[in-house]
């Protein structure tokens, strides 16, 4: 098993051998801004996806050969996607992981019961789409969980498109509906020997802005790349919480309805097999659906 030591030498050899012919190449971002090309990204998330040193080279060599200046991210991760596709699916679908949470919409509920799966995940106790009186009004509560330790009040911020950013009005929203909530004591339902923490948790990225002022006002915020230890990727590969959205062998559609049944997750389809074939999925694709979803669960991340 390559350890974490030789995973940054792999890196460091990646990253030499490309370099030089990328540097000072622009790209375009999802929200339309301009950066330089950092191989070392590409070369992260390929192995956080479970790519081998030779897969990481391959898809590297393309990439080199198509970049231009101007060249959109979206037009890089999918020819990446393309090329891991063909030679590893589990790779491919972990890859596309950051495009499987913006899929699952066009409601946040669903996203709202995966991190309902993170926290139960971690020993807690949750509920999922309340009504909680703060002292002024009313409040929807995406998630509320706890355990003998915590209280925690969490507002999921769903995003269908990846490069739509949570920013301070999101943050300034949370911070006062929380003392609204405090003032109001939260219905009954803190045990009166734990004070209340309250997360913000988005698909895509915060602002700096909002960092800052959910930092300043205690408010737990996980996102997409954020923090740097602990974010959403981490959880959600690190404890195996895929959603299915991940999978290629299932159509919007299928994927849509498993969603209204309250499936939301990768392995929760090996535990109902038997939904496949009541929505109407023919025996032979529900062999190649769940041969998919073992091989994304067994593939193991390169930190």
């Amino acid at each position: 098993m390559i350890n974490q030591l030789n995973l940054k030498l792999v890196k460091k050899l990646l990253l030499n051998k490309f370099l030089k012919n990328v540097e000072n190449i622009t790209i375009k971002k999802a929200d339309g801004t301009l950066e330089f090309f950092d191989p070392s990204k590409l070369i992260s998330s390929l192995q956080k996806s479970g790519a081998t040193k030779e897969l990481c080279d391959e898809v590297m060599k393309q990439i080199e050969k198509e970049i231009q200046d101007g060249m959109k991210t979206s037009y890089i991760y999918h020819r990446a996607f393309r090329i891991l596709g063909e030679k590893s699916e589990p790779v491919a679908s972990r890859y596309s992981l950051k495009r499987a949470l913006s899929e699952m919409g066009p409601s946040g509920f669903p996203f709202e019961l995966l991190i309902s799966e993170i926290l139960k995940e971690k020993g807690y106790k949750t509920e999922t789409d309340l009504i909680m009186n703060g002292r002024c009004v009313e409040h929807e509560i995406d998630v509320l969980a706890k355990n003998e330790k915590d209280f925690i009040i969490c507002e999921a911020k769903f995003h269908n498109t990846s490069g739509v950013k949570s920013d301070l009005k999101v943050a300034l929203y949370v911070d006062a509906r929380c003392k609204d909530l405090a003032k109001g004591n939260f219905d009954g339902k803190k045990p009166e020997n734990l004070s209340p923490k309250y997360w913000l948790v988005t698909n895509t990225k915060f602002t700096k802005n909002a960092i800052i002022y959910g930092r300043c006002n205690g408010i737990t915020m996980i996102g997409w790349g954020y923090p740097n230890e602990g974010n959403l990727q981490d959880l959600l590969e690190d404890l195996n919480l895929l959603p299915l959205t991940i999978l290629t062998n299932l159509t919007n559609q299928e994927k849509r309805i498993l969603f209204e049944q309250g499936i939301i997750l990768c392995k929760s389809l090996l535990e109902n097999n038997e939904l496949l074939r009541k929505i109407g999925i023919k025996d032979i694709r529900i062999e190649r659906i769940l041969r998919e979803v073992e091989g994304v669960l067994k593939t193991k991340r390169r930190p």
